[in-house]
C-alpha cells in the first residue's frame, strides 16, 4: 500500500502575558510519511494574533518547509512574551509528545539564544565606544588594558592625542599590537570626524611626507608645536591664531626662523623630507593655513631658510673675515731681549712700546699655555694693569688679528645699524622704543655727539640680540639655578651705567658676592636714562681702566676677550658675537646665533 502523506496542523492562542503585552498565536506544522512513523517537526511559527477566517486555505495546500520559521517581531519585542510562550507549549500543547517536546524546545530555545546574542552584540557595539575596555576589546587589544590604564589614557586622550604621543606610546608595543592599534585608532579616529594626526598634503610632496604607517621619520622626535611653545614668540603666535583663526605673512616667517633657530641650536640635520613633514606639522597646528604660504618651490621656505643662512655664513667668512696667527702664534727667537728692556724702559717712552709690541707672540703664548683666567695674566703682565693697558691690549690684539682696527668704517658701520633701527625694530620695550624716537645723526663733525649715538644705538641693539635660553648662573645668595637673562642683563654686562661711584662699586660687590668669574665690561660715570655718561672705565679683575671715550672703552673691552683668550658674558653672548662679524668681520667663534645672523643679512641689504 503506498506511502501517504499526512500533515498535522495545530494552533493554540495563548493568554494574554503581563500587563500591556499583546497576545500571539502559535503555529506549528507537521510533516509524516505515514502513521506509524515518528513525526518530525517541520515549521514553527509564533505572530501577533489575527482572528481564525473560515475561508483559509486548507492545509495540504500550504507550503511545508524543513526550516524554522520565526516571526521575529514577536520574539524581539519583549523576551518575557518568548519566556511565557515556552512555558506555555511546555505546560499545555506538547505534553502528550515527548520527541516534539524535545525537538521544538531545542530549536525555539536556539532562536530565542541568537535572538539575545545578537540584542546584546548589538548594545555592546554601542556602549564599546563610551568605554577604554570596550573599545580595545573590539580592537581585540584587551591584554593592553593594565598598560593603558598605567598610562592614564583615556578615551578623551585618545581624542586629544598627538604624532609625539603615539610615537611614544607605540614604543613599548610589541609589533602586532602596534600594527592593530595604529590601525584601528586611525579609523576610530575618522569614524568621529577628528582629524589624522599628520593630515595627509597634495601637490609635489604628497609622496614623501609623513605618515605613522609608512617610514620612520629621520627626526622623530622634533614637534613644531613644543618648539613654538618654548620659545616666546611662538607662543604668542599660537595665543593670536586661537582668538583670530589666522596668522599673517610676518606670523609665517617668525614660525619659520624659530624652527630654523631650534634646529641650528640643536644641531639638527634638515632633509628635504623633514622640510616636509615640518610643513605638515604646521597645517596640522594652523588649520586654516595652506601648503602654498610655506612652499614657494620643491625644496620649500623651511629648507631654503635653513641652508641660505649656512650659505650666508659660509660667504662671510670667507669674503670678510681676516687673517689670524692664533693657530700659529710662534715666540720670537728674541723676545728675551725685549722682556729685558720692558723691565728696564720707560714705559711711556716709545722704545718700550716698540719692546712691547716684539714680543707679542711669545706673550700671547705665554696666556693661553700658561694662565687660565685674567688674574693670573695680569699677575704675569701687570702692565695690562697701567695707564697704558688700552695701548697694549690694542697691540695684542693686532698680533692675533692683522690690522683690523684699521679696516674698520665705524660711521658707514652705524649709518646702517641706525637705519635698521629706526625702520624695521619692533621691540616693545618701551625705554628703548623712546631712546629710538630720539636718536638722530649729529650733523656736525665732533667726535664726542657721534659717540653718543654710537652707545644709544649699541644700547637699543641689546632689545634684538639678548640671550634667550636658559642658563645656569649664581643668583644674589650664590646658588646655582637655571633661568633666562633679560634684555636689561644684557646691557649692564655690556656697560653698567650709575651716578655716582659709590653706585658702581656696589655693583660690583654685589658681583664679586656671587662668587664667580667677572668677565670684563664697561662701567659709566652718569645717567642711565638718557646716557649721557662724563667717565668710562673697563673693569679686568678688580681694576678698572678708565678710558677717555665710550669708543675706545667699547674696543678695549672687546679686544680684552680675545687678548686674554675668555669667553665673552652669558648674558651678552650673541650681542658680543655681533659686533664681532659686524665690525670687525671676525668668524672665529664657532656659536651663532639665529637673529644676529638674520640682522647681517639685512644690514647687507641696505
Amino acid at each position: 500500500m503506498p506511502k501517504r502523506k499526512r500533515s498535522i496542523v495545530t494552533e493554540k492562542l495563548t493568554e494574554e502575558f503581563l500587563n500591556n503585552d499583546l497576545p500571539v498565536k502559535i503555529k506549528t506544522q507537521l510533516l509524516s510519511d505515514d502513521e506509524e512513523s515518528d513525526m518530525d517537526h517541520s515549521e514553527i511559527k509564533i505572530e501577533p494574533y489575527e482572528e481564525m477566517n473560515d475561508d483559509s486555505l486548507p492545509i495540504e495546500d500550504q507550503t511545508l518547509t524543513k526550516s524554522i520559521g520565526v516571526q521575529t517581531d514577536a520574539v524581539c519585542e519583549t523576551n518575557v512574551n518568548v519566556q511565557k510562550i515556552l512555558n506555555t507549549l511546555k505546560s499545555k500543547h506538547l505534553e502528550s509528545s515527548k520527541l516534539m517536546v524535545d525537538k521544538l524546545f531545542q530549536s525555539i530555545g536556539k532562536v530565542v539564544e541568537d535572538t539575545l546574542t545578537s540584542m546584546k552584540r548589538k548594545d555592546a557595539e554601542l556602549n564599546n565606544d563610551n568605554t577604554l575596555v570596550g573599545l580595545l576589546t573590539s580592537w581585540e587589544l584587551k591584554h593592553l588594558l593594565q598598560f593603558f590604564q598605567e598610562q592614564n589614557i583615556t578615551i578623551k586622550t585618545l581624542s586629544l592625542m598627538t604624532s609625539n604621543d603615539l610615537t611614544e606610546i607605540t614604543k613599548h608595543m610589541k609589533i602586532g599590537d602596534k600594527i592593530l592599534f595604529k590601525h584601528n585608532l586611525d579609523k576610530w579616529r575618522k569614524d568621529r570626524n577628528l582629524p589624522a594626526l599628520l593630515p595627509p598634503s597634495t601637490g609635489e610632496v604628497q609622496d614623501t611626507q609623513f605618515q605613522y604607517f609608512g617610514t620612520e621619520v629621520e627626526n622623530p622626535k622634533v614637534n613644531v608645536l613644543d618648539i613654538l611653545k618654548l620659545h616666546k614668540s611662538g607662543c604668542k603666535i599660537l595665543k593670536f591664531y586661537e582668538k583670530s583663526q589666522k596668522i599673517s605673512e610676518e606670523h609665517r616667517s617668525c614660525i619659520m626662523n624659530i624652527i630654523v633657530q631650534h634646529f641650528e641650536s640643536k644641531d639638527l640635520h634638515m632633509s628635504l623630507q623633514t622640510s616636509y613633514q615640518l610643513e605638515n606639522q604646521i597645517l596640522q597646528i594652523f588649520p586654516t593655513e595652506k601648503l602654498e604660504y610655506y612652499r614657494t618651490e620643491r625644496r620649500g621656505k623651511i629648507y631654503s631658510k635653513f641652508y641660505n643662512k649656512k650659505k650666508l655664513l659660509k660667504s662671510l667668512k670667507t669674503t670678510d673675515s681676516v687673517a689670524t696667527k692664533e693657530d700659529t702664534l710662534v715666540p720670537e727667537c728674541d723676545a728675551h731681549v725685549y722682556i729685558h728692556a720692558l723691565k728696564t724702559q720707560d714705559f711711556k717712552s716709545h722704545a718700550y712700546s716698540f719692546a712691547w709690541c716684539s714680543c707679542v707672540n711669545f706673550r700671547l703664548n705665554q696666556i693661553r699655555n700658561e694662565c687660565h683666567t685674567i688674574k693670573e695674566a695680569l699677575k704675569l703682565w701687570p702692565e695690562y694693569k697701567g695707564p697704558s693697558a688700552c695701548k697694549f691690549i690694542e697691540c695684542d690684539f693686532n698680533g692675533l688679528y692683522q690690522n683690523v682696527s684699521a679696516n674698520v668704517n665705524w660711521n658707514e658701520k652705524f649709518l646702517k645699524l641706525y637705519k635698521y633701527l629706526k625702520n624695521y625694530n619692533n621691540t616693545r620695550e618701551k625705554s628703548i622704543a623712546d631712546m629710538l624716537t630720539t636718536i638722530e645723526i649729529p650733523q656736525t663733525h665732533e667726535e664726542k655727539d657721534h659717540h653718543q649715538v654710537y652707545l644709544q644705538l649699541l644700547w637699543c641693539l641689546h632689545s634684538s640680540l639678548y640671550q634667550t635660553k636658559k642658563c645656569a648662573r649664581k643668583n644674589t645668595n650664590g646658588k646655582m639655578e637655571y633661568s633666562k637673562f633679560t634684555i636689561k642683563d644684557s646691557q649692564e654686562s655690556f656697560i653698567y651705567i650709575n651716578s655716582t661711584m659709590q653706585s658702581l662699586q656696589d655693583h660690583l660687590a654685589a658681583l664679586a658676592a656671587k662668587d664667580d668669574n667677572i668677565q670684563p665690561f664697561i662701567l659709566g660715570l652718569g645717567d642711565v636714562n638718557n646716557l649721557k655718561i662724563d667717565q668710562f672705565f673697563i673693569y679686568l679683575d678688580d681694576k678698572l681702566i678708565k678710558c677717555d671715550s665710550f669708543m675706545e672703552a667699547f674696543e678695549t673691552c672687546f679686544k680684552s676677550y680675545h687678548v686674554f683668550n675668555v669667553h665673552y658674558p652669558m648674558a651678552s653672548e650673541p650681542f658680543w658675537i655681533f659686533v664681532e662679524n659686524y665690525f670687525y668681520g671676525i668668524f672665529k667663534n664657532v656659536k651663532s646665533y639665529t637673529k644676529g645672523c638674520i640682522l647681517l643679512d639685512q644690514l647687507s641689504k641696505i
